[in-house]
């Protein structure tokens, strides 16, 4: 069995998580409505009417569990299953990690909005 994640930062290829990803196939870029915030050395997305740019990949249960690791599912990220746009005539259902409620309320007032939702460590 395999699922589909979408992935906007630090599990894009050529940044730091990547090799959690280095098994799964890459499906296609996409979007998905929320606003990305910059929380230093990575990014979350709390939900809202923005557009977030990312990678979608098809993962085993096993790779699904291992981001579910790093991430802190449930407790600092939460995983989502959510509407990304591949273009204007395709729309899938995918994973996606979002700030968890008890995140947001730290870091919500406290760091920055990444206006254009794409996470570029090398720009910020």
């Amino acid at each position: 069995m395999t699922d589909l994640v979408f992935v906007y930062g630090t599990l894009k290829k050529g940044y730091s998580n990547h090799q959690l990803l280095k098994l799964a196939e890459l499906q296609s870029g996409g979007t998905t409505p929320g606003i990305m915030l910059n929380l230093g050395a990575f990014p979350a997305i709390i939900e809202g009417r923005a557009r977030v740019f990312g990678e979608l990949y098809k993962v085993t249960p096993e790779i699904l569990a291992s981001l579910d690791r790093l991430e802190g599912h449930p407790h600092f990220y939460e995983r989502k299953l959510k509407e990304i746009f591949i273009d204007s005539d395709t729309v899938i259902n995918a994973w996606c990690y979002f700030l968890s409620k008890g995140a947001q309320e730290y870091y919500q007032e406290v760091c920055e909005v990444i206006e254009t939702g794409i996470w570029d460590k090398k720009r910020l």
